[in-house]
């Protein structure tokens, strides 16, 4: 079924109330299409299922629960879900919802242009803030995909994020697939196999750990994908094993990883469940971390005479000009990610030979008269003669030695007086006297500060960080660690951070920043409440003319 073609055609009235205006696309589960209600103009998405996506009358209440749930909660990053009927005319059910305009992550990337690791880190951020509300609801999405996951860059590192298709995975676990079903699994876990195993956060974890490999390279990690046809014997066997390092995987498939992700991805694609991460928040803030130290070590650029010798790894040709100074024109076809990491070239140490023994230096004068030796020594002993007396010539005339005054020896009768110091508090007895003889002017010594010198001030390398809770909240953790007294703050090193806070009856909220030594901040944490089911349905709103919705 093509873009242009679908069960329902443009001009077709559902429910003698809504219009199509066209076939947007066509998937797994079914078609959508753009749909204008005839009463106010307003755009929706009307969603018409595949009779065999939803064989049961339990596959459709599971569906329409979890969606009514999901559009309950309070996010903007989770499309709406509005009403769930029976299209009359070919008696299938259908989902009218929120009209995405934003394009889906599956279509934004490719082999040719995969997402930079500080990009999808700050997605991933927005996206894991939606999902753990749903979970701390127990709302599980269980079919997250890039194909369902839509996104708008609408800053540096800021995103708008619409996740839609709640509720499918709900009633693709109420019955199985039939005979000849063409969906495959290959963006779910292999627990989810077996319709008996009950839903759970690790299940998005997984989902979200194949998203972040597609993101980050254009491709599936699986080999079975590798092809138009998928082989799902192979993919069964790829997912029941572990992968191995994922920077490795995504060289076979001539992408490019940071090495450094391998541990963050060996536990969100973990086989085992209890091995992934516990949550899509700890999730995310693990990958922020590794986001900010990978950028903080590849961040010294300045090196000494580099020398480019080789042809930088395939994609890494920015960064290589970056960090060398060089401009490294990478090959026809190369990948090149967004936010590649720095290359320490190599730098070329001038040679420096030891010094021989004096006795062992090859001789150029063995050839020559024995005089020319003697010359040397004599212009030696002469230069050494003038040094000395030049010396010499310097202390007499900047008064180390006065013409005036005779050399006494230390400890003899004819020593003469210490000159008396001008400063009052050090003139208390008369010039010639004993006390005079021996008192000197205390100096400081060289490894000492001086007097009147103030001690240097040690630069702060923290910063007091306070929180303000709206509610009130229960507790606030940074960095893993509980905060004592939220409001008097805590001390955090410079860098990124993240800190939770929790309140009764509310979904926990999450916020990550940067500390700047020595600048104190004060951080507000907003807690909504949450949901205990489905509110009321209500009916769509009047049409409203917006930037994603022109109302035609």
């Amino acid at each position: 079924m093509t873009e242009q073609q679908g069960r329902l055609g443009p001009g077709h009235r559902v429910a003698g109330r809504y219009q199509v205006a066209r076939l947007v696309g066509a998937g797994e589960m079914g078609e959508v299409y753009d749909v204008r209600d005839i009463a106010s103009g307003y755009a929706y998405a009307l969603k018409l299922l595949k009779p065999e996506a939803v064989q049961s009358q339990d596959a459709w209440m599971a569906l329409c629960n979890d969606a009514r749930r999901a559009s309950a909660l309070e996010t903007d990053a989770i499309a709406k879900a509005y009403e769930f009927q029976i299209e009359p005319s070919l008696g299938v059910p259908y989902v009218l919802g929120e009209y995405v305009t934003f394009p889906s992550l599956f279509s934004l990337v490719s082999p040719q242009m995969p997402m930079g690791l500080e990009d999808f880190e700050s997605l991933l951020r927005v996206v894991a803030q939606a999902v753990e509300l749903a979970h701390c609801n127990r709302l599980y999405h269980r079919s997250l995909k890039p194909h369902n996951i839509f996104v708008n860059h609408s800053g540096p590192r800021a995103w708008q994020v619409r996740i839609t298709d709640f509720g499918v995975g709900a009633a693709r676990a109420c019955t199985p697939p039939p005979p000849g079903w063409t969906a495959t699994p290959g963006w779910m876990c292999a627990e989810q196999a077996d319709p008996s195993s009950p839903p759970s956060a690790a299940m998005d974890v997984y989902a979200l750990g194949l998203v972040a490999f597609y993101a980050m390279t254009g491709r599936s990690p699986f080999n079975a994908f590798q092809t138009a046809r998928p082989d799902l014997n192979m993919l069964w066997g790829e997912m029941t094993a572990p992968m191995g390092p994922a920077s490795r995987r995504a060289a076979s498939l001539g992408a490019t990883l940071y090495p450094s992700l391998d541990p963050w991805f060996d536990r969100a694609l973990a086989v085992s469940p209890s091995k992934r991460f516990s949550s899509v928040l700890e999730m995310s803030n693990a990958l922020f971390a590794i986001a900010g130290s990978t950028t903080r070590s590849h961040s010294i650029v300045s090196l000494p005479q580099p020398v480019v010798s080789a042809k930088p790894p395939q994609g890494m040709g920015a960064a290589v000009a970056v960090a060398t100074g060089h401009t490294a024109q990478p090959a026809q076809g190369d990948a090149m990610p967004q936010s590649a990491p720095s290359v320490q070239a190599a730098t070329a140490q001038p040679a420096v030979p030891a010094r021989a023994p004096m006795e062992t230096l090859p001789s150029a004068s063995a050839a020559s008269s024995g005089s020319s030796g003697k010359t040397i020594a004599v212009v030696a002993g002469v230069v050494v003669v003038a040094a000395v007396a030049a010396g010499g010539a310097l202390l007499y005339w900047s008064g180390a030695f006065s013409p005036k005054t005779p050399v006494a020896t230390a400890g003899s009768a004819d020593a003469p007086a210490q000159s008396a110091s001008t400063d009052p508090a050090t003139s208390a007895e008369p010039a010639g006297s004993a006390a005079a003889q021996d008192t000197k002017p205390d100096e400081p010594k060289p490894d000492e500060p001086k007097p009147d010198e103030p001690k240097p001030e040690e630069k702060p390398k923290d910063a007091l960080v306070t929180f303000a809770c709206s509610p009130a909240c229960d507790e606030v953790m940074c960095d893993g660690k509980k905060v004592d007294d939220p409001a008097a703050g805590v001390r955090l090193e410079s860098g990124s951070h993240s800190c939770t806070a929790k309140a009764a009856g509310h979904n926990p909220t999450t916020d990550k920043f940067n500390v700047t030594a020595g600048e104190d901040v004060k951080r507000e944490l907003k807690l909504t409440k949450r949901v205990a089911g489905p509110p009321p349905k209500a009916p769509p709103k009047a049409c409203v003319p917006t930037l994603l919705n022109p109302c035609k």
